[in-house]
Protein backbone atom coordinates (compact mmCIF):
# COMPACT_ATOMS: atom_id res chain seq x y z
CA UNK A 1 0.00 0.00 0.00
CA UNK A 2 1.03 2.83 -1.04
CA UNK A 3 1.17 6.09 1.49
CA UNK A 4 -0.26 9.15 0.52
CA UNK A 5 1.40 12.90 2.08
CA UNK A 6 -1.66 15.13 2.80
CA UNK A 7 -0.24 18.62 2.76
CA UNK A 8 -0.78 21.24 5.85
CA UNK A 9 -2.78 23.45 3.56
CA UNK A 10 -5.37 20.24 2.58
CA UNK A 11 -8.84 20.96 4.30
CA UNK A 12 -10.86 17.80 3.63
CA UNK A 13 -9.70 14.74 2.24
CA UNK A 14 -10.94 11.28 0.63
CA UNK A 15 -11.16 7.96 3.00
CA UNK A 16 -8.62 6.46 1.02
CA UNK A 17 -6.13 9.39 0.88
CA UNK A 18 -6.91 9.61 4.87
CA UNK A 19 -6.53 5.46 5.31
CA UNK A 20 -3.18 5.41 3.58
CA UNK A 21 -1.83 8.80 4.97
CA UNK A 22 1.18 8.13 8.05
CA UNK A 23 -0.25 11.31 9.47
CA UNK A 24 -3.09 9.20 11.69
CA UNK A 25 -2.39 6.18 12.88
CA UNK A 26 -5.17 4.37 12.44
CA UNK A 27 -6.22 1.49 9.26
CA UNK A 28 -9.39 0.73 7.63
CA UNK A 29 -11.53 -0.52 9.54
CA UNK A 30 -11.22 1.52 12.40
CA UNK A 31 -11.85 4.85 10.44
CA UNK A 32 -14.42 3.17 9.09
CA UNK A 33 -16.13 2.19 12.24
CA UNK A 34 -15.18 6.13 13.27
CA UNK A 35 -17.53 7.50 10.40
CA UNK A 36 -20.09 4.49 10.96
CA UNK A 37 -20.28 5.88 14.74
CA UNK A 38 -20.08 9.96 13.99
CA UNK A 39 -16.82 10.55 15.32
CA UNK A 40 -15.60 11.82 12.11
CA UNK A 41 -18.49 13.40 10.18
CA UNK A 42 -18.78 12.77 6.14
CA UNK A 43 -19.44 16.06 4.10
CA UNK A 44 -20.68 15.92 0.51
CA UNK A 45 -19.09 18.84 -1.09
CA UNK A 46 -21.95 19.12 -3.62
CA UNK A 47 -25.00 16.46 -4.22
CA UNK A 48 -24.05 13.28 -5.36
CA UNK A 49 -20.46 13.73 -5.00
CA UNK A 50 -18.74 11.07 -2.73
CA UNK A 51 -17.90 12.27 0.56
CA UNK A 52 -14.59 13.68 2.30
CA UNK A 53 -13.57 14.16 5.23
CA UNK A 54 -11.86 17.32 6.90
CA UNK A 55 -8.30 16.89 7.96
CA UNK A 56 -9.40 19.69 10.63
CA UNK A 57 -11.77 17.48 12.50
CA UNK A 58 -9.06 14.48 12.26
CA UNK A 59 -6.08 16.16 13.50
CA UNK A 60 -7.93 17.55 16.45
CA UNK A 61 -8.72 14.20 17.03
CA UNK A 62 -4.73 12.79 17.40
CA UNK A 63 -3.77 16.03 18.56
CA UNK A 64 -6.44 15.70 21.92
CA UNK A 65 -4.54 12.10 22.31
CA UNK A 66 -1.28 13.25 22.10
CA UNK A 67 -1.30 16.15 24.72
CA UNK A 68 -2.85 13.50 27.19
CA UNK A 69 0.53 11.72 27.20
CA UNK A 70 3.04 13.41 28.92
CA UNK A 71 6.54 12.02 27.65
CA UNK A 72 8.35 14.11 30.25
CA UNK A 73 10.15 13.54 33.93
CA UNK A 74 7.75 13.96 35.89
CA UNK A 75 8.33 16.96 38.30
CA UNK A 76 8.34 16.69 42.00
Amino acid sequence: MTSVHIPDEAKFVTGVQAIRSPRWPFRKDTFYKMVREGVIEKVFPYPGARPVFSVAQIDKLYANSSDDQSGGQIEV
